[in-house]
């Protein structure tokens, strides 16, 4: 590791950085003057050094991060924006970073990538910190061009839905990431074996590009994601997906709208009188595991070298919508050699009080009883996965740390937390998600700057 060595970080080095005003969040590199003969001198500076070396050891009584031969224990940014960030997260001491990178962006057309953009968004982020690392999010949603060539295979849902929703263009952020929110409909079912191939082939030229680039020297591994909100969950979950032909081959028949809406018992199906339904949604959760190892093995296979491949998944408590979104088939994920790590936002539960704010997140019963709260402060800020697993499982588990802070009052929404809205409060819930993620053995953390 000639140009860089990585350094070992304190855990409240991250949490003092969201403290500082969204002001001073300002990207110290004119975008707009970063031209291709600067990302080549970048580039350049990077073609001696070996490619980056990332594994996942089990050592001391849990899973560790190695970086090229070294235990490391780092923060990792992330942000929406993080060419607007970096420059903060950098004078703080953080060098590991999770951009987003919205890979439709760079899939032109069959068999056709221009992966350019991502070569330009890397280098400047570069020209900020020579010594950052990166562990990119792939988000993985489907090109409008793919779409309107493949219309048979797009997903079918059982209910209506806000026809707004259908076909959103979400403005282009950093990374040519897109951001949708769990609003997307118009999307191609993961049933489809034409959209798996085709995405496929796309992921394994991106590798590809990158291990044949100077930039593989900063690559710590990938993270593939898509679905709702960006975290492998079903899109359209609330219409109730997917009646489209892919999905009709490999479940059959699927049931009712009604079917798959009411049950004999409660929570609970009688599978003497509701055993199309039960295997309706076994096969539905088998293709959701298979479709993320098949995309994991292909970032593993490709790269031939230890880089890491981690995913959103297990979300198996707090989870209403758990049939429609996925995750029920988290033991072949968790067993899958392919997954190196899990990653997981912690409880976003809300108040069940209608004269409160969503994002009190106090719970109370029906004698007006207070259950206790979520987030902010005085919660338990608790995991929706089930972590012992994961760690017998000996994946590393990342926790996605994204409270609301002070300096986000004037959203419309927020997702901070009871107390979120003073300097101090802000402080209190950081140090007690850093404090509960140090008590959970956890050795690495995602930490947004912004949470727009």
């Amino acid at each position: 590791m000639k140009r860089r060595k990585a350094i070992q970080l304190l855990g409240l080095t991250g949490g003092a950085l969201t403290t500082l005003p969204l002001e001073l969040f300002s990207a110290s590199l004119n975008r707009n003057e970063f031209d291709n003969k600067k990302i080549a001198q970048i580039l350049g500076k990077l073609k001696d050094e070996p490619p980056a070396n990332t594994e996942v050891r089990n050592e001391r009584g849990g899973a560790r991060l190695f970086l090229n031969g070294e235990e490391v224990y780092p923060l990792l940014a992330l942000s929406v924006g993080m060419l607007d960030t970096a420059d903060e997260f950098s004078a703080a001491g953080i060098n590991f970073f999770a951009p987003l990178l919205g890979m439709r962006s760079a899939w032109l057309g069959n068999d056709q990538y221009d992966f350019s953009i991502f070569d330009k968004y890397f280098a400047q982020l570069l020209s900020i910190n020579p010594k950052a690392f990166f562990l990119p999010r792939l988000h993985l949603n489907t090109p409008v061009w793919w779409k309107e060539a493949y219309p048979d295979e797009m997903i079918e849902y059982g209910l209506p839905f806000d026809e707004k929703n259908y076909n959103i263009n979400p403005p282009m952020r950093d990374g040519g990431h897109r951001w949708g929110l769990g609003q997307e409909h118009w999307e191609a079912s993961w049933a489809s074996k034409i959209w798996q191939e085709d995405t496929g082939k796309m992921i394994r030229a991106f590798v590809e590009h990158f291990d044949n680039s100077p930039l593989r020297s900063c690559m710590m591994g990938y993270q593939p994601t898509t679905g709702f909100t960006g975290e492998w969950g079903y899109f359209g979950p609330h219409s109730i997906p997917d009646y489209s032909k892919p999905m009709q081959k490999v479940c059959g028949e699927i049931p009712s709208v009604e079917a798959r809406l009411n049950t004999t018992y409660g929570l609970l199906r009688d599978p003497a009188k509701e055993r199309d339904v039960i295997e309706f949604y076994r096969k539905f959760h088998d293709l959701h595991a298979d479709v993320i190892l098949y995309f994991a093995r292909i970032i593993k296979e490709t790269s031939q070298r230890k880089i890491l491949c981690g995913v959103f998944y297990t979300y198996l408590l707090e989870n209403v919508i758990m049939q429609e979104i996925g995750n029920l088939a988290s033991e072949s994920v968790l067993k899958s050699p392919h997954i190196d790590y899990i990653v997981s936002p912690y409880s976003y539960l809300h108040t069940n009080k209608s004269d409160r704010p969503r994002w009190t997140s106090d719970i109370y019963d029906d004698a007006n009883n207070w259950l206790g709260r979520a987030r902010g402060i005085g919660s338990d800020g608790a995991y929706r996965v089930l972590y012992e697993s994961i760690r017998k499982h000996q994946k590393l588990f990342i926790v996605e740390m994204d409270p609301s802070t002070y300096l986000e009052k004037k959203l419309p929404y927020s997702e901070g937390g009871s107390g979120y809205e003073t300097v101090e409060g802000t402080l209190k819930i950081l140090q007690r998600d850093l404090g509960q993620m140090y008590s959970w053995r956890n050795w690495l953390v995602y930490f947004p700057a912004d949470h727009q």
